[in-house]
């Protein structure tokens, strides 16, 4: 058997250290140290402003949790959508936005502006675990409208 490895040196010519371009044949006509800036991004408007977010923590993750709260004996129902509340506490939000309201685009939509309010505006949410149902209508609203459908629904349960 032949070893071909044997025959090959691994060592580098260290007199060629640009392979691609001989001195000779470098471009002198380009500035030195030139490079082309990236564009420079605006700040966020919100730059420093600590906004609240969304967490794990406000948000009803376990099954039984889940069932407990849709079972709860407080609820209001509107046109688009329905609002349990199992009253405890703390604040945690659940969102139930079924394949019949529409399709992935429309679902995350609703869900988005859900999160939103509750995101903004805690203190108009009950004390306790929410879950907010969307029925199919909702997928026909649009985003303000959606919301006053969704204050309309926390006036009530409120009371």
């Amino acid at each position: 058997m032949i070893k071909y490895e044997e025959n090959i040196s691994a060592k580098q010519d260290s007199s060629k250290e640009s392979a691609r371009v001989s001195q000779e044949d470098a471009d002198d006509g380009r500035a030195q140290g030139f490079v082309k800036q990236a564009p420079q991004r605006k700040k966020a408007l919100n730059a420093g402003i600590i906004m609240p977010r969304f967490s794990r923590s406000v948000k009803i993750r376990t099954r039984r949790d889940w069932g407990r709260a849709r079972k709860a004996k407080i609820r209001v129902a509107g046109k688009s959508l329905s609002i349990s509340v199992l009253e405890g506490e703390g604040q945690r939000l659940g969102i139930v936005v079924g394949a019949r309201v529409g399709g992935a685009v429309e679902r995350n939509r609703i869900k988005r502006i859900f999160r939103e309010y509750f995101r903004l505006n805690r203190d108009k949410f009950p004390n306790g675990d929410c879950v907010i149902v969307a029925k199919p209508q909702a997928s026909k609203l649009g985003n303000e409208e959606l919301r006053e459908e969704l204050v309309a629904a926390l006036r009530k349960v409120m009371k």
